[in-house]
């Protein structure tokens, strides 16, 4: 493995500390409202989408994952395709000045650092190896996106099915 930057390494570096940078001199990431619920969520994972979207009110999503717009790759494609998405840059994460992130274990790891750094709050979930893992995930988000109830009746549509 090389030491050796290449030009596109060196332009993606420059544009995170062009964006760092910017984010300093502009107030920073939205940070959470003292008040009861996020305003502003991006979603990395076609999983954590289809949650989010059941659980949310739609005002509060800024983003998907950019799976959420592939019908081969998402369970909600016709739904997906209606929101904003990204491809788990951490530009354009920061970009949408969330206020919560979801992601995943495998979200490229350089991603969460940077988000991290920035000061974005973000949720990191694994991935469910059981149907319980899975329900405990739906009520975890819908409880970060204060909608528990939401969250407890996607649980029963799931446990029912």
């Amino acid at each position: 493995m090389s030491n050796r930057s290449t030009p596109s390494d060196l332009t993606r570096r420059g544009a995170a500390a062009g964006l760092a940078a910017a984010m300093v001199q502009g107030g920073g990431l939205a940070r959470a409202a003292p008040g009861p619920e996020p305003r502003r969520i991006v979603s990395l994972n076609p999983c954590l989408d289809a949650i989010l979207v059941q659980v949310a009110d739609r005002g509060q999503v800024a983003a998907l994952s950019h799976y959420s717009h592939y019908p081969d790759s998402s369970s909600l494609p016709d739904l997906g395709a209606g929101y904003a998405f990204t491809y788990e840059s951490a530009e354009e994460v920061v970009a949408l000045r969330p206020d919560l992130v979801l992601a995943a274990r495998h979200t490229a790891a350089a991603t969460r650092a940077a988000l991290r750094t920035l000061g974005a709050s973000t949720e990191l979930f694994g991935v469910p190896s059981t149907i319980d893992e899975s329900l405990e995930q739906v009520t975890r988000i819908a409880a970060l996106v204060r909608r528990p109830a939401r969250g407890e009746a996607l649980a029963g549509r799931i446990r029912a099915a």
